[in-house]
């Protein structure tokens, strides 16, 4: 019985101790919603960042063509 409750202890102890995560590729033994949400928080802030760098190239781009058949009909 005493082994028993010291296992147990130890048991509760070494769970305690486990870390969380909100990233399922992460390997984490306990999934925390709030961590996740704080993941998928921050994809989103990257991903809307790397859509307004795009859009940037992308006007950039449009206006680098102009600009050539610009010069081309200038000749």
């Amino acid at each position: 019985m005493k082994k028993t409750i010291i296992i147990s202890l130890l048991s509760a102890a070494m769970m305690t101790s486990c870390f969380t995560t909100g990233d399922p590729r992460d390997g984490g033994i306990f999934w925390s919603p709030s961590k996740a949400d704080a993941r998928i928080g921050q994809l989103n802030q990257t991903n809307n960042e790397a859509m307004h760098q795009k859009q940037k190239a992308e006007n950039r781009n449009k206006r680098l063509k102009a600009e050539k058949v610009r010069e081309l009909n200038t000749y």
